[in-house]
C-alpha cells in the first residue's frame, strides 16, 4: 500500500507492503514441500541408475559387456541424501573398467548418466510439480 502523509505541510511518501507474514508463511511452506519433493526423488533416481548401470555392465544397453565375475555388477549401490544421490561400485578395479587401461574403457557410469539425464529431470520436476499444488 502507498499513501502520502502530510503532517506538517511537507509531502511524505509512505510505502509499505501488506501481507508479508502471509507471504513468508506461503514461501516457507512451498520451500519445505520442494525440499521434501527433491528428497523423495533421490531414492527413485538411485534405484533407476543402479538398475541401468547393472544392465550396462551386463552388456544389455550398448556398451560391450564387462569381463566380470559378478563382483563389479553386484557391488553397484546407491546412497540417497536429502538433495543428492551417490551411485558407486565397491570394487577396487571399477575405475579401470570405466576408463581406458589395458582394454578399451566401457564408460558404464558416463553413458548411463547421459542416457538417463532426461529421466532424472522428469522425476524431479514431476515431484516438484505435485508437491507445490
Amino acid at each position: 500500500m502507498a499513501n502520502v502523509i502530510d503532517p506538517k505541510g511537507y509531502g511524505t511518501l509512505n510505502i509499505s507492503v501488506e501481507g508479508l507474514p502471509e507471504l513468508n508463511s506461503y514461501l516457507n511452506k512451498v520451500s519445505n514441500k520442494s525440499k521434501l519433493a527433491v528428497a523423495s526423488s533421490m531414492p527413485i533416481i538411485g534405484a533407476m541408475m543402479q538398475g541401468h548401470l547393472k544392465a550396462s555392465v551386463q552388456g544389455i544397453l550398448g556398451e560391450p559387456r564387462s569381463i566380470d565375475t559378478g563382483a563389479f555388477h553386484d557391488s553397484i549401490s546407491f546412497i540417497p541424501t536429502e538433495d543428492s544421490v551417490t551411485i558407486k561400485d565397491a570394487v577396487s578395479y571399477g575405475k579401470f573398467v570405466e576408463i581406458d587401461t589395458r582394454y578399451p574403457g566401457r564408460w558404464h557410469f558416463t553413458n548411463t548418466l547421459q542416457r538417463q539425464l532426461p529421466d532424472i529431470y522428469k522425476i524431479i520436476n514431476f515431484n516438484l510439480q505435485n508437491a507445490t499444488r
